[in-house]
């Protein structure tokens, strides 16, 4: 049986913490957190279209991070969003050398959007949203009212 000491398990936590928020912000911001199709298939295209919007989300949050000396980890990944959407019909319309200012621009905007930096931040295992007010169906629905008396 292998040992570990303490504080190697701690600082493992620790950089759990990194890898939820990633997880989250997928499913509550990207809204991944009900899938929507019903065919295999269709389930399939709709993960692999969130991944690459999540990949290139964060590809532009790491060029902004670039551009303005800021830390990747420190900007909000929503607000990169908001940004990229306020600045995407601009983007769209121009060409050129404007383009590419407008692109610097909407960097810059993007770094604006920090969070804290909190470290040692850990945080309960706590459900945020309600439960469901109706019951699951356990029985066909023909039954289901006879169950419910």
């Amino acid at each position: 049986m292998q040992r570990y000491r303490c504080r190697d398990i701690i600082a493992l936590y620790r950089k759990r913490w990194g890898i939820e928020t990633r997880i989250a912000s997928v499913k509550t911001t990207l809204e991944m957190n009900v899938l929507r199709s019903k065919s295999l298939p269709a389930i399939a295209v709709e993960v692999a279209a969130t991944s690459l919007a999540h990949n290139l989300i964060w590809t532009v949050i790491h060029q902004a991070a670039r551009q303005t000396d800021t830390r990747a980890d420190r900007i909000s990944f929503a607000g990169a969003i908001k940004a990229i959407l306020s600045f995407s019909n601009s983007l769209r319309v121009t060409s050129g050398p404007q383009r590419a200012e407008i692109y610097h621009r909407m960097l810059d905007h993007i770094a604006s959007y920090t969070n804290l930096d909190r470290p040692g931040r850990t945080e309960p295992r706590l459900i945020k949203r309600p439960r469901r007010r109706y019951r699951d169906l356990k029985t066909t629905r023909p039954k289901a009212p006879e169950a419910l008396s």
